[in-house]
């Protein structure tokens, strides 16, 4: 469980993540992190929180930003909200210039727990050069998470993260490693 304070950082796609508030701190009611983003780090994939809003309030450098169809770049004192259910994706383009923002999912759900667990498996190497991990280890994730890619159906998703997902666990994928757990 994450605590306040408390520093994880994704060494494959280049993000450093210190909460400021977790889900314990707020009931449940939302999460807050400092988001440092090396030069050209990135959150690997366009995904969707079916259940939650995510705000970005940029504090210094520049990211590209899409929220749906809409491209632009967030740069300091800018804040964007991305709606439950809508398809977002950044990046830092620059070469040599650090990104910070903060992050604010509402409600927190178990956002926090994912990171330490996507963080986890990146800094071990069981993701591709991305950021993405092995097909089974993502169905296995995509429920418990709340997390899933845009573009096909939700609850397509949903059904196939529900029996890949059980199929993934007998290979020996899990939805949670005690080891990334911090």
């Amino acid at each position: 469980m994450a605590q306040q304070g408390q520093i994880i950082e994704n060494k494959v796609t280049g993000e450093k993540v210190t909460f400021l508030a977790t889900a314990a701190d707020t009931d449940g009611k939302y999460l807050r992190f400092r988001l440092n983003v090396k030069p050209q780090g990135f959150v690997t994939v366009n995904h969707v929180h079916p259940s939650q809003d995510e705000k970005f309030e940029m504090k210094k450098g520049k990211l590209k930003v899409l929220v749906g169809k809409k491209e632009f770049f967030l740069i300091p004192g800018e804040t964007t909200l991305i709606p439950k259910g809508i398809g977002h994706q950044w990046w830092n383009e620059s070469p040599d210039e650090e990104a910070e923002m903060e992050v604010e999912f509402t409600p927190a759900g178990n956002m926090e727990t994912f990171l330490e667990q996507y963080y986890g498996l990146c800094n071990e190497g069981k993701c591709d050069a991305k950021g993405t991990p092995a097909f089974m280890q993502i169905m296995s994730f995509g429920n418990e998470y709340e997390l899933f890619v845009s573009g096909p159906p939700i609850g397509v998703q949903r059904v196939m993260s529900a029996v890949l997902g059980s199929i993934a666990h007998l290979m020996g994928y899990k939805k949670y490693y005690a080891q990334y757990a911090r």
